[in-house]
C-alpha cells in the first residue's frame, strides 16, 4: 500500500511540475532576443531617428543599418536635485518583444535635456533584426513633477536594406 501511495504521489507530483511553465530569466547586456544583441554601446538613440508619436503609433521604421541604437527612454525634471527626488523611490520595468528586461544590469546615465536634467536608462540594441519590434517601459514615481504610474511605449520596424 505504501508503494502504490508513493507512485501516486510521484505522478502527482511529475504531472504538476510538467504542466509548470518557468519563466526565462531577464535579458542583460549581451544577450540576445530575435538575433539582436542587447548593448550599453550606441552613439544615437531612435529618437533621432523616429518622434515619440511615430513610435507610440507604431509608424517608425528604421533602416537594419541604423544599428547599434539605443532604445532608452528616461525622466526629466527642472533641477539634478528635483530628478533625484524624483527618481529616489522609482520603480521600472522594461520588455523587448514581450521578453523582460533586467534595468539595473545597464544602468542610467544624466543628460541636460530642453533646459532640464534627465536621467535615462542605457539601453541599445546591435544586430537589428529586420520585422517589427516593441519596447515597453512601465514606471512608477512617488514624487516629482509628476507622480504616480507611466507607460512609454516604442513600436517600430527594423527595414532590411
Amino acid at each position: 500500500m505504501k508503494t502504490l501511495a508513493r507512485l501516486g504521489s510521484a505522478l502527482l507530483i511529475a504531472g504538476f511540475l510538467a504542466s509548470c511553465t518557468f519563466p526565462r530569466s531577464a535579458l542583460k547586456p549581451g544577450d540576445k532576443i530575435s538575433g539582436m544583441e542587447l548593448t550599453t554601446s550606441f552613439e544615437r538613440n531612435i529618437h533621432e531617428l523616429c518622434s515619440f508619436d511615430a513610435l507610440f503609433e507604431g509608424t517608425c521604421v528604421i533602416p537594419v543599418s541604423a544599428s547599434p541604437i539605443g532604445i532608452s527612454t528616461g525622466w526629466s525634471e527642472d533641477t539634478a536635485e528635483a530628478l533625484e527626488l524624483a527618481w529616489s523611490d522609482s520603480e521600472w520595468t522594461m520588455t523587448i518583444d514581450g521578453q523582460q528586461v533586467h534595468l539595473p544590469s545597464f544602468g542610467t546615465f544624466d543628460l541636460p535635456f530642453g533646459g532640464q536634467q534627465a536621467r535615462v536608462w542605457d539601453v541599445g540594441l546591435l544586430n537589428l533584426s529586420p520585422g517589427q519590434h516593441t519596447v515597453r517601459y512601465e514606471f512608477y514615481l512617488g514624487k516629482g513633477s509628476q507622480p504616480g504610474n507611466h507607460t512609454q511605449l516604442y513600436a517600430f520596424t527594423v527595414e532590411a536594406r
